[in-house]
């Protein structure tokens, strides 16, 4: 029992110590990511796509993603496309600091999603951490996907139809800005 013990306040000291390592100097300004600052960014100009006025079909309940979150994804199709032409971008919280999408396809209900990364945003403050227009395929992601921290950043990608084609990554390093609260 004394050796359980005593490993326990081994495990924690060290974890402890780890943490100290990690955290930023409190005399150091926390840096959040700032997408406005990416040099030569790719545009929603760049990748054009032709807006379509339809009723939405109602969502797909073709894989587990769209079974846990369908009544998000219903709610959130009735407002028709909002991106790439035809297709619903749908955003949900998983977390005070994260959030989960979904691509709905307006035309034949067909939900993609259960490949998509959940995204940490915890140094991206904003609203935007998910930038996406109807009138183009290009999305814009702020954070660290599947909460990976060497993956923090903003990402470029493009939406093919079927999946997202990840184009650019700028990493939170040369993004940074000091608090912006």
């Amino acid at each position: 029992m004394r050796r359980r013990y005593l490993w326990t306040l081994v495990v924690l000291s060290l974890a402890s110590a780890a943490r100290a390592q990690t955290d930023p100097p409190p005399d150091e300004p926390e840096c959040f990511i700032d997408a406005a600052k990416v040099v030569a960014a790719p545009k929603f100009t760049d990748f054009p796509a032709r807006a379509v006025a339809l009723k939405p079909a109602p969502p797909l309940m073709n894989d587990r993603l769209a079974r846990q979150f369908r009544t998000e994804l219903r709610r959130q199709v009735v407002h028709g496309p909002n991106s790439a032409g035809k297709y619903t971008v749908a955003i949900w919280g998983c977390g005070s600091s994260c959030f989960q999408f979904a691509i709905v396809d307006a035309r034949t209900g067909q939900v993609f999603g259960d490949k998509f990364p959940y995204v940490s945003t915890v140094h991206s403050k904003g609203l935007n951490n998910l930038a996406f227009k109807l009138t183009s395929n290009l999305i814009v992601l702020t954070g660290a996907p599947d909460e990976d921290e060497r993956r923090e950043g903003v990402h470029y990608a493009v939406w093919t139809g079927r999946n997202l084609r990840f184009i650019r990554f700028v990493p939170r390093s040369r993004v940074c800005s000091p608090d912006m609260l």
